[in-house]
C-alpha cells in the first residue's frame, strides 16, 4: 500500500494536465469539507489579517509550533514575522495566503501537517498533496518570493499530549509525509526542503525528550536546534 500511494505522488508529480487538474479537484475537496475554525483560530486569523506583511519580511507560516517560535529575537532581525496559528492545519491555510502573498515577501518558512495527522480523519498522502498544492499556489501568485518547506516534527509518544496516540501508527505516518515531501520537493525546483525533524530525533525516532515538556511542542532548547538548522537559509 505504501508502495502504491509513494508511485501515485510521483505520478502526480508530473507536469501533465490531467495530474495537476486530479490533484487540484482532491484538495478543493479537502478544503470545500475541511471542519470549522476554532474560536483561537479565529481570533488569531483577524489579527494577522490586519498586520502588515512587506516585500522585505521573512515569513514563518504554520501551527502552534511555528506560532510559539520568537523568531524575529531568535534571528535577531526584525524583517521576521511569524504567521503561525496554533491549532492550524493544511486544510485550513489555503483561505490565509492570499494576502501574504499579495505582499511578495521575501521568503516563506512553511512547516505545516501535524494537526490533520493527530485528528485522525485526514490520510496522510491528502496531507503531502494539500502541502504541495498549497506551495505551488503560493509560487503562482508570488513567484519571485523564496519558498522553504520544513519537515514535519516527530512527537514523543510518552508525553502527556500525546498519551491518546501511544499505540497509534503517528510517528511512521509523519516519517511517510516527509519521505513523500522532500521527494516532491526534489521534483520542484521553486521549493527547497528542509529537514528539521533528523536534528531533533532520538534513536527511537521520537522527538526527543529532552527538546520537549508535552511531546508535541518543541522547548526552549528545541527551538534552538532548529534555529541553526535553518540559520543559512534565514540570513543567505
Amino acid at each position: 500500500m505504501k508502495r502504491l500511494l509513494f508511485n501515485i505522488l510521483l505520478l502526480a508529480v508530473s507536469v501533465t494536465a490531467a495530474a495537476q487538474t486530479e490533484w487540484k479537484a482532491q484538495v478543493d475537496s479537502l478544503v470545500e469539507n475541511a471542519p470549522e475554525y476554532n474560536e483561537f483560530n479565529q481570533r488569531r486569523r483577524s489579527l494577522l489579517k490586519v498586520l502588515p506583511v512587506k516585500s522585505s519580511n521573512i515569513v514563518f507560516l504554520g501551527d502552534s509550533i511555528t506560532n510559539g517560535g520568537e523568531w524575529a529575537e531568535l534571528f535577531e532581525n526584525p524583517e521576521v514575522i511569524n504567521r503561525g496559528i496554533s491549532g492550524d492545519r493544511v486544510v485550513w491555510l489555503f483561505d490565509r495566503i492570499d494576502y501574504i502573498a499579495a505582499a511578495k515577501p521575501k521568503k516563506i518558512f512553511l512547516l505545516i501537517g501535524i494537526n490533520d495527522l493527530l485528528g485522525g480523519r485526514t490520510k496522510s498522502h491528502d496531507v503531502v498533496i494539500m502541502i504541495a498544492e498549497l506551495l505551488t499556489r503560493l509560487h503562482a501568485m508570488t513567484p519571485d518570493t523564496e519558498l522553504y518547506l520544513q519537515s514535519i516534527l516527530p512527537v514523543n509518544l510518552n508525553g502527556p499530549t500525546m498519551s491518546n496516540h501511544k499505540n497509534s501508527t503517528i510517528l511512521q505516518r509523519i516519517e511517510n509525509c516527509n519521505i513523500w515531501l522532500d521527494k516532491w520537493c526534489s521534483k520542484n525546483s521553486f521549493v527547497t526542503y528542509i529537514d528539521i525533524a533528523s536534528s531533533m530525533k532520538d534513536a527511537e525516532g521520537m522527538l526527543n525528550e529532552n527538546l520537549t515538556f508535552d511531546g508535541l511542542h518543541p522547548n526552549g532548547t528545541g527551538y534552538l536546534i532548529w534555529k541553526d538548522v535553518i540559520e543559512g537559509y534565514v540570513n543567505d
